[in-house]
C-alpha cells in the first residue's frame, strides 16, 4: 500500500452500514472512544451547500465534526433512528397514544426547526424530519423528496389527528406564511405551551416493534473511509477481541430493554433497582463483549453449559466461605444459600429455552407468532430457531421481566444472535432478535 492510499488516523471506529431508508443518507454507524455513536456521511453527498455545515440550529440536523480521507471528507453528523412521520405513525396505531405534552414538543420542535432553516434563506428546500437518538426531532435538509415546508405541515397534521385542538392552526398559520411577523415564532411557542406543558417524546411507548425481523447488516464487510487505527479505551480494547458488530447489536438490544421499562404504563415498583443496574451498563457491555475461549460449542460438540454473568458468579461465589468455613452446624443454612444462587441463575436461562423450544417446535407462522411480543411479524433464521441440541444459551443479564441472552449455533454455519425476551401476564415472549457478525 503506498503512503497516499494509507487510511488516515480517526477518532471512530465503523460499527455498520446504513442503506437506503435507515437514515437521511446511506453512510455507516461509527462510535468514538467515548461509546458514542454517530452517522458518518461522504461530505461530497450534502454538497458545499447544504445548511448543515453551520451547525446552526436546535432542529437542524448538523455536522458534529468532520474527518480526512486521502481521496475527500466525511461528515459525521447526530444519528438518526427513524422518520418523526413514521413515529407518529406507529403512535396512532399503537397501544400508547401521543399525549397533549407529547403533540406540543413535536408542534414546537418542528416549528422551530423550520424557522431556523427559513434563516438560512431556503425555506422551500426539500427536507425529511427524523427523530435522533435522544428523541429530538431534527430536519434533514437535502434529504427526501418532499419540501420541508410540506413535510412540517403533515406532522403538524398528523399531531392534530392525535390530539385534536384548535391550538394547531397557529404553527400552521406560521410555517405557511411567506413572511411572518418578526414575534411570529414566539408567540407562536406561547400558545403552545399554554395548552399543554412540553413532556420529551416517549419513542418507545409503541406498538412493539421487538422481532419484527433479524438485523443481517452486521454481516457485511467493513468498508469505507474510517479504517484508521484503533480506539484505545477501555471498551475498545474489549470490542476489538470479539465481533466486531456485536457492541451495536447489545447497543440496540439494551436500548430496547430501557425503552420498554420506561413505558408510561408500565409498573414502576422495580425502576430504583433497574436505574441502578443501568448504571453499571458499562460491566454489562465488558462482561457480553468477552470472549467464550471455548467457542460455541465444546471440543466434542456437546452443548456448552449455560453460562452465567458476572453478578451471578459473584453470588456464587460469596456462599463458599460458609460452605468452607464449617461456621454452620450442619451446613444446611450455606447449602440453602448455594442452591438459591443455582435456581436464581438457571431460571432466566430456563425460561429463555422454554420460548425457544416453543419457537422450534413450530410448523408454522401463527404458532410461531405466539412466541413473540409482536404477532405481526415472524423472525425465522439463525440460532433462535434452532432445535435445544442445536443452540447454546448465554444469559447476559436478567432484570426481572427482561431478559438478554446470546443464543450461539452448534455445528451449523447460522448466525449467533442476541435475543431480548419479555415476561408479559405470566409468560415469557420473544421481544427482539439481532444477528452477531461473525468474523474470520
Amino acid at each position: 500500500m503506498s503512503a497516499a492510499a494509507k487510511p488516515l488516523p480517526t477518532p471512530y471506529r465503523v460499527i455498520r452500514r446504513l442503506g437506503a431508508g435507515d437514515a437521511p443518507w446511506v453512510g455507516q454507524v461509527v462510535g468514538d472512544d467515548d461509546a458514542r455513536t454517530f452517522h458518518c456521511v461522504d461530505a461530497a453527498v450534502l454538497g458545499d451547500a447544504w445548511p448543515g455545515w453551520g451547525g446552526e440550529g436546535e432542529h437542524l440536523l448538523g455536522v458534529v465534526d468532520v474527518v480526512r480521507r486521502p481521496d475527500g471528507h466525511d461528515a459525521i453528523l447526530p444519528l438518526c433512528t427513524e422518520r418523526l412521520g413514521g413515529f407518529l405513525d406507529r403512535r396512532a396505531s399503537g397501544r400508547s397514544p401521543l399525549t397533549p405534552g407529547e403533540a406540543v414538543t413535536v408542534a414546537v420542535s418542528i416549528v422551530r426547526g423550520f424557522f431556523d432553516l427559513r434563516s438560512t434563506g431556503l425555506p422551500d428546500a426539500i427536507g425529511e424530519w427524523w427523530l435522533g437518538v435522544d428523541g429530538r426531532p431534527l430536519l434533514a435538509v437535502g434529504s427526501g423528496s418532499a419540501t420541508a415546508r410540506g413535510r412540517t405541515l403533515a406532522l403538524l397534521g398528523q399531531v392534530a389527528a392525535a390530539v385534536p385542538s384548535d391550538v394547531w392552526e397557529i404553527a400552521v398559520e406560521a410555517v405557511t406564511t411567506v413572511r411572518p411577523a418578526p414575534r411570529t415564532l414566539e408567540v407562536v411557542e406561547e400558545r403552545l405551551f399554554g395548552h399543554a406543558v412540553p413532556t420529551a417524546l416517549a419513542t418507545t411507548a409503541l406498538a412493539p416493534r421487538g422481532a419484527r425481523e433479524i438485523s443481517v447488516t452486521g454481516r457485511a464487510e467493513h468498508v469505507g473511509p474510517l479504517p484508521g487505527p484503533e480506539p484505545v479505551g477501555w471498551l475498545s480494547r474489549a470490542v476489538r477481541l470479539v465481533d466486531a458488530d456485536l457492541g451495536d447489536a447489545l447497543s440496540r438490544a439494551m436500548t430496547s430493554v430501557w425503552r420498554r421499562l420506561n413505558r408510561p404504563d408500565r409498573s414502576t415498583r422495580k425502576r430504583p433497582w433497574l436505574l441502578a443496574a443501568s448504571a453499571a451498563g458499562g460491566v454489562l457491555a465488558i462482561g457480553m463483549l468477552w470472549p467464550q475461549p471455548a467457542g460455541p460449542a465444546s471440543a466434542d460438540g456437546s452443548p456448552p453449559a449455560v453460562q452465567t454473568t458476572p453478578a451471578e458468579d459473584a453470588a456464587a461465589e460469596s456462599t463458599a466461605p460458609a460452605e468452607a468455613g464449617g461456621t454452620q452446624a450442619d451446613g444446611t443454612p450455606a447449602e440453602a444459600a448455594a442452591e438459591a444462587a443455582a435456581e436464581a441463575a438457571a431460571e432466566p436461562a430456563e425460561a429463555a429455552a422454554r420460548v425457544l423450544d416453543a419457537r422450534a417446535a413450530c410448523r408454522d407462522d401463527a404458532c410461531r407468532r405466539a412466541t413473540q411480543q409482536d404477532d405481526r411479524s415472524v423472525p425465522q433464521g439463525g440460532a433462535v430457531d434452532a432445535p435445544a441440541d442445536a443452540r447454546a444459551i448465554t444469559v447476559l443479564e436478567d432484570f426481572g421481566d427482561v431478559i438478554v441472552v446470546r443464543v450461539d449455533p452448534i455445528g451449523s454455519m447460522v448466525a449467533a444472535q442476541l435475543v431480548v425476551i419479555v415476561r408479559e401476564d405470566g409468560k415469557w415472549l420473544l421481544r427482539d432478535v439481532h444477528d452477531v457478525a461473525q468474523q474470520p
